[in-house]
């Protein structure tokens, strides 16, 4: 499958340099693509693709992700997330936009919608992560920092995985994740690599990227802040996803008026396990909630 290349630009956010990708024309409606933890901004291209033909979208590589820069001290919280987003649409001087995010990527999109909402048109969640706990995290906070410091120093020390090939990376690839097709394995292998010095290569995310033990939000303030979106929102959930999505066990009733849709077929990786579904979903959504209003604005303007 042959991919259409997308513009590339970088933005500054806490003095880390920050890449992102762009398709489609610039007068269009703006549509954010966030990706998950250890992805990066080509995952999107297929989707991205797709959706250039109504929109101008945008997707980062978020901070030790991609080519975007590490960040030290292993600042790889909720927050630290959402300040990037913040300063990517400060620099590209966005006024209103829509947010589209898988797993860590839609905790994001949703967090971002509720805080910055004067900015947002609609919010989709695929597999967006909710109200999950790593069960060896401590619950006492002073423990859990201590943990947090401890998992940092040993993530430090680890040694990245290396592959002699791309094609060896996408094997380990298509391992973890059999329900991708080959192509899409080795287009996200490709640029989801970097090549060493030594001449093998290894994954691009940092590892402090792993560490989820604090993620700069309590379980309250997730709920207060999911309460605060006012935009249309989509949940868009497999019926072979993860346990703790946006919308399940009991978190839908936090997002006032949301759409809770099921991808058939597929597991956490929706959006590559069954792209034409995904895309279905988001065009009809993105179109009905985005697209018609801004015609109807527009019509009521001329009058």
């Amino acid at each position: 499958m042959k991919y259409t290349d997308p513009r590339h630009g970088s933005s500054v956010s806490a003095k880390l340099n920050l890449h992102y990708v762009e398709w489609g024309e610039t007068n269009k409606p703006k549509v954010i693509l966030i990706h998950g933890v250890r992805d990066h901004c080509r995952t999107w291209d297929r989707i991205a693709r797709s959706l250039s033909e109504n929109f101008h979208v945008i997707a980062p590589d978020l901070r030790g992700h991609g080519d975007s820069d590490p960040a030290p001290g292993h600042n790889y919280r909720y927050t630290d997330y959402l300040f990037d987003i913040f300063n990517l649409v400060i620099t590209l001087g966005l006024e209103k936009f829509s947010l589209v995010g898988h797993s860590m990527g839609g905790a994001i999109a949703n967090l971002f919608a509720g805080i910055f909402r004067e900015y947002v048109d609609s919010v989709v969640a695929i597999e967006g992560i909710g109200i999950w706990k790593n069960p060896n995290t401590p619950e006492k906070i002073s423990e859990r920092i201590k943990f947090w410091a401890k998992t940092v120093n040993e993530l430090d020390g680890k040694k990245k995985r290396k592959y002699t090939t791309i094609d060896e990376a996408a094997e380990r690839m298509a391992s973890e994740n059999p329900g991708i097709p080959p192509d899409l394995v080795r287009h996200l292998s490709e640029y989801g690599c970097k090549k060493n010095i030594d001449g093998t290569f290894s994954w691009k995310y940092h590892q402090g990227v792993r560490n989820f033990s604090l993620v700069g939000l309590s379980e309250v303030e997730i709920k207060e802040i999911w309460a605060e979106i006012r935009c249309p929102i989509l949940l868009l959930n497999a019926d072979n996803g993860l346990p703790f999505r946006c919308g399940q066990n009991g978190t839908l009733r936090h997002f006032r008026g949301a759409q809770l849709e099921t991808i058939a077929g597929a597991g956490h990786l929706a959006h590559h396990e069954q792209v034409d579904q995904t895309l279905k979903h988001l065009e009809k959504f993105l179109i009905s909630k985005v697209l018609n209003q801004e015609t109807l604005s527009q019509r009521l303007h001329l009058r």
